[in-house]
């Protein structure tokens, strides 16, 4: 409730009287007493529902009504009105009235309205004096919900997963409560996050594979999206029987990004960038266009956010190029060069958040103790560029780094070898500033103590890092993004088992998901519940031969592992994919797919939903090329 001026004003000096008034002891010439002034009473229309602070009255999008509230005051002063609500709420309930109002009774009109919608006012009547009394007044114009849109789109059958459902009139203020179907099925857990937001899990028993009906039904009505609108896969997954080729017959080198069904593909075709893209999670694929020039391209990488597409890659190994596209890859800007130093130019990092891009590559020759790390950044999706700066530069080697980005923060890890050639440790630097600056290198692994391979990841605003010492996983975690991390870090996997290797992390929301060879030959994943959680570890590979690249992706309750199991030299390479949906406390056996029939390596895996997508280099031609599968 607002209390008026009036009343603090009343309230102050009748405080002021009390603590001052009085003094003097004997004379008595003070002013009159104060008489004391008693809040107006306050009667409310039938119709309106609900008692003490909190009424409410509830009319169908359609009706009409006129409602009069009246109040006398027992000392006889005359009245004031005020009803408190935004013009924008006050148009959607379809109210109209004046305020304020003076006199014994406030009229409030409501008109029909497209639809339906709960708002909240406030409606106060005070006396001249100041004293007052208000009610809040919810205004429901009742309706049947919509259904925007669901997310994930998909999930497997019978094994929960937590959606999204958007829309609106979903609560109607919290006066209703939603119930969401799966093929007229109850869906589980649901929670009303707001009245255009429910979430809630995929039912855990009876839904059936295939294009599946969602339901929102409340007290007014229901509604519902087509079916195309959500699939329920089969489990454990099924991938199509036959592997799909994307490169043009000289492929290697690939990157991808991706976001829901939206899937961008960059990769070498002989010495040229070539993209493509897929907007159904790999079932179909654009025709590959060329984006590099006349130069010998390498180490090619993508990032999005939308429609808004940028590709880098090194250029005659000693420059850095970048091309950004703003209608979903269709087309591109001409290519910008960020870096013509003429020196080594390598390992290109890029990371999109909103409309910023972070890009961090090395320059120099490591081998001389020259390699440095540089980066840049722009905030319009790739249109322009900050000049390319050596960052947290100590004199020394700087390389293996990782980048991550959130809005106006990035985050570097990197070894660093200051402390000496036989000591490298791992480091961070963070700019707050959209690139603009770059704070100081801050180590994080034991000083002393040689490390490599760091890895970082964020989600959900944590950001964790982990790297090798001693063939020991070791990670901190960060619960601000990498502003402040703990001064001594925890094991994420010890050596008991195998030196670890190869380390990859994924995280959702405050879990991490480490995946990791162990002595060559096992993969293993390692949970990690939120910062300051104890590890917990999942073999997941069958051991039979030497695995590596390990790939880990998570969403909500579902976390799929890919990996390489078998020599690429004999030809019994193959990428096999294991799915846990408990959080990754437990693992589907590894399972491969597709029509191999010859050495298969480097995976790259994406997770949409209950939809896996996996790429890989194949050797079942020669050159090698780029195939791809996905779910069912």
């Amino acid at each position: 409730m607002r209390v008026p001026p009036s009343l603090l004003f009343a309230f102050a000096a009748s405080a002021l009287l009390t603590a001052c008034g009085g003094g003097g002891g004997g004379g008595g010439g003070g002013g009159p007493p104060q008489q004391p002034n008693d809040p107006p009473s306050l009667q409310v229309p039938t119709g309106v529902a609900g008692s003490g602070a909190l009424r409410s009255v509830t009319l169908a999008t359609t009706g009409t009504e006129q409602l009069v509230f009246t109040a006398t005051d027992p000392d006889g002063d005359p009245l004031q009105w005020q009803l408190q609500l935004s013009l924008p709420h006050a148009a959607a309930a379809g109210l109209s009235f004046q305020t304020p109002v003076n006199g014994s009774s406030f009229p409030l009109a409501l008109a029909p309205v497209a639809a339906p919608v709960a708002v909240l006012a406030n409606l106060l009547v005070e006396d001249a004096r100041g004293a007052a009394v208000a009610i809040d007044l919810r205004i429901v114009r009742s309706g049947a919900p919509t259904i925007l849109a669901v997310a994930p789109d998909s999930a497997f059958v019978n094994q929960p997963q937590v959606v999204t459902v958007t829309g609106s009139a979903l609560s109607l203020g919290g006066t209703v409560q939603p119930a969401v179907q799966f093929d007229g099925i109850a869906a589980g857990a649901s929670t009303v996050v707001d009245d255009q937001t429910v979430r809630c899990s995929t039912p855990s028993a009876g839904l059936a594979p295939g294009p599946t009906v969602v339901r929102v039904t409340q007290l007014f009505g229901s509604a519902q999206l087509p079916d195309t609108a959500f699939t329920a896969y089969a489990f454990p997954p099924v991938l199509t029987a036959a592997d799909v080729r994307l490169d043009g017959g000289a492929g290697s080198a690939f990157d991808l990004a991706s976001e829901g069904a939206t899937v961008h593909l960059v990769w070498l075709e002989g010495t040229a960038v070539a993209h493509r893209t897929s907007s159904d999670g790999g079932a179909s694929w654009t025709a590959a266009q060329v984006l590099s020039g006349g130069e010998v391209a390498s180490e090619p990488r993508v990032a999005m956010v939308g429609g808004d597409v940028t590709v880098a890659w090194i250029a005659d190994g000693s420059g850095l190029n970048v091309r950004s596209s703003h209608d979903a890859g269709v087309s591109f800007a001409a290519a910008q060069p960020l870096d013509a130093a003429g020196s080594s130019v390598r390992r290109p990092r890029l990371v999109a958040s909103g409309a910023r891009r972070y890009v961090a590559w090395l320059r120099g020759n490591q081998g001389l103790g020259a390699s440095r790390l540089v980066a840049s950044a722009s905030t319009n999706a790739g249109d322009t560029w900050l000049a390319a700066a050596l960052v947290a530069d100590g004199g020394a080697n700087q390389y293996e780094h990782s980048l991550i980005g959130d809005g106006a923060t990035a985050l570097l890890a990197f070894v660093d070898e200051r402390q000496g050639p036989g000591v490298p440790g791992i480091y961070t630097a963070r700019t707050s500033t959209n690139g603009l600056a770059w704070g100081p290198a801050q180590r994080r692994s034991l000083t002393g103590a040689a490390a490599n391979a760091p890895r970082l990841c964020a989600a959900g605003g944590r950001a964790w890092l982990a790297w090798l010492r001693a063939d020991v996983l070791e990670f901190v975690g960060s619960a601000d993004g990498g502003l402040s991390w703990p001064t001594v870090a925890s094991e994420l996997r010890g050596s008991g088992q195998g030196a670890v290797s190869e380390a990859s992390l994924a995280g959702d929301g405050d879990r991490l998901y480490a995946i990791y060879v162990l002595a060559g030959t096992s993969v293993a994943v390692t949970r990690v519940g939120g910062v300051g959680a104890q590890p917990q570890h999942q073999t997941v590979s069958i051991v039979t031969g030497p695995a590596g690249a390990p790939e880990v992706r998570s969403r909500g309750n579902y976390v799929v592992a890919a990996w390489r199991d078998g020599a690429v030299a004999g030809g019994s390479a193959r990428i096999v994919q294991a799915v846990s949906t408990d959080l990754g406390a437990s693992f589907t056996a590894p399972a491969g797919f597709g029509d191999a029939s010859a050495a298969q390596e480097m995976p790259r895996l994406e997770l949409d939903g209950a939809r896996l997508l996996l790429l890989w280099l194949d050797h079942r031609s020669t050159p090698p090329g780029i195939f791809a599968n996905r779910t069912q």
